[in-house]
């Protein structure tokens, strides 16, 4: 079965206090077992910043926002930028 090629979008990250992350990134295959959020550069949150984010969301260029309810943060060294892989209903 073929996996569909990832969604360009904006990544938005909403935090208990302060002003949101803002970023750009794409959406793995969401029909896929686990989808994923990768940004494709700055800015990004750090894995700090994620232990008091409240909201994940993701607005392709072309179609709806999706807005995620959990979450876990991915980063090493070497990557452009973090991966967030997320669960729900895309």
């Amino acid at each position: 079965m073929a996996s569909n090629p990832p969604v360009s979008g904006t990544i938005t990250v909403t935090f208990s206090q302060g002003k949101a992350s803002v970023g750009t990134g794409t959406l793995s295959d969401a029909k896929g077992p686990q989808p994923y959020l990768d940004y494709s550069g700055k800015p990004y949150p750090s894995s700090i910043d994620m232990k008091t984010a409240t909201a994940v969301s993701f607005a392709p260029h072309i179609g709806k926002t999706v807005n995620f309810g959990k979450w876990k943060y991915y980063f090493q060294s070497g990557w452009v930028g973090p991966r967030i892989l997320v669960d729900g209903e895309l």
